[in-house]
């Protein structure tokens, strides 16, 4: 029963953190649509435009991921006592840690970036 409710909250979490990084990445590009109009008028492409998003976004990410991978092998001396037959510093861990992390991370960031691929210049520029 523990366990199935560790899985429960894990998901929670998950699923929770991927709404917060949706909701700040389209306010960001709900912020930026008239740059993104701009470059979609002078040129870009909607796959530079996506792939541009995204990229910003894994960037704050990966670092977010870095330094929680910093503190977390830092202070992984403190949980040794809680563990039973496994190692504070299991890089096996670590690594799967951080790559669910940048998926939970692109999942937030697909459908803000799909809506700044779409932007369409005209109406955009037209608005101001």
């Amino acid at each position: 029963m523990l366990s199935w409710l560790s899985v429960l909250f894990g998901v929670l979490a998950a699923v929770l953190a991927i709404l917060g990084i949706y909701s700040v990445m389209s306010y960001t590009v709900a912020q930026r649509e008239r740059e993104l109009a701009i470059r979609a008028a002078v040129g870009a492409s909607r796959s530079s435009l996506l792939s541009m998003v995204i990229r910003e976004g894994l960037m704050l990410s990966g670092a977010g991921i870095a330094a929680g991978m910093v503190i977390a092998f830092a202070s992984s001396s403190l949980l040794r006592s809680l563990l039973y037959e496994v190692s504070a510093t299991d890089p096996v861990v670590f690594i799967a840690s951080a790559l669910g992390l940048a998926g939970i991370t692109v999942a937030g960031y697909v459908i803000p970036a799909a809506r700044a691929a779409r932007v369409e210049p005209v109406t955009a520029l037209r608005s101001e």
